[in-house]
């Protein structure tokens, strides 16, 4: 995992991302306690494609979309607008079409998720989050995972557009817990320089100092919650009714998980790792003590 963003080359298609679409207009349905077939019959579908718009299996338009929401009681404009969006982001064009060489499919799925997301809270063991990387710390992590030379131009290019676009003041809102192993360990393991992770270490110093609607929380390497599955983590808090999402990458591939279920043990434990976690004047000394290890020499 390089902090969000592990990419791979492959036709970028958001599979993912659709069928997170199609759940929840299945939720909508069986919270009007109506069966495909009686839905389908309604809106002059037949059943098999709305079971397959669902199944995220097959896109929907707008028009389709408008019909269906409008049958299931989806009243709230704040929310129609969300659902509307979120399938615009499904079947436009979107800027990180330009790089559809080297997007996996899941990641395209994390970006379409990613551009409607309200809130971000990601907790990083080893490394740095993606949306806070220099160039530089990326370029390192792309080459310690093997990515071929000629494609890193273009993997840093999809990192920054991403946080020129999710950083906006006013957009989604950033809070990130990063452990403090992050900050040596990928030096001391000689993954990345010490210039190198003296500058991002700067970076994210200045961020902090200048924008305090972005949190950075630094976990002391004493403290650890036990969480109901891997370490690091994304969770993703999507407008109105949608349901909130976990996101994991794994080396090759990554998941999501949706179940309302497992998003509220990962909120309990996001909570308790928020706790645990230096708080803002400590997390801030925290990155200087580290910047002046490396000025020193030191990992």
């Amino acid at each position: 995992m390089t902090g969000d963003g592990e990419l791979g080359a492959s036709a970028a298609r958001p599979v993912e991302a659709r069928a997170i679409l199609g759940r929840q207009l299945r939720l909508y349905r069986e919270a009007c306690n109506m069966t495909i077939a009686a839905a389908a019959a309604r809106i002059s579908f037949s059943p098999a494609k709305l079971s397959r718009i669902e199944g995220g299996k097959i896109p929907v338009t707008d028009d389709d979309l408008c019909r269906l929401l409008e049958l299931l009681a989806v009243a709230d404009e704040q929310e129609r607008l969300a659902v509307l969006i979120f399938n615009s982001r499904l079947n436009k064009g979107q800027w990180w079409d330009d790089y559809a060489a080297v997007l996996d499919t899941w990641f395209n799925s994390f970006l379409v998720v990613e551009s409607i997301a309200t809130e971000i809270r990601s907790y990083e063991t080893l490394y740095i989050p993606g949306l806070l990387q220099t160039c530089a710390y990326a370029e390192a992590l792309m080459r310690l995972h093997g990515a071929p030379g000629d494609e890193i131009r273009r993997r840093v290019e999809v990192r920054i557009q991403r946080q020129q676009r999710v950083l906006l003041p006013g957009a989604s809102r950033l809070w990130t817990i990063i452990g403090q192993a992050a900050l040596y360990d990928a030096v001391t393991d000689g993954a990345v320089a010490p210039d190198v992770m003296r500058g991002q270490i700067e970076s994210l110093l200045n961020l902090a100092h200048r924008r305090p609607d972005i949190q950075i929380q630094v976990l002391p390497a004493t403290e650890r919650w036990q969480l109901p599955a891997e370490s690091s983590f994304t969770l993703l808090r999507l407008p109105q009714r949608l349901s909130d999402l976990v996101y994991f990458e794994h080396i090759g591939h990554a998941s999501f998980l949706e179940n309302p279920d497992h998003a509220d043990r990962f909120n309990v434990a996001w909570a308790r790792l928020a706790v645990q976690a230096k708080q803002r004047g400590d997390s801030l000394a925290a990155l200087e003590e580290a910047l002046e290890r490396l000025a020193k020499g030191g990992s």
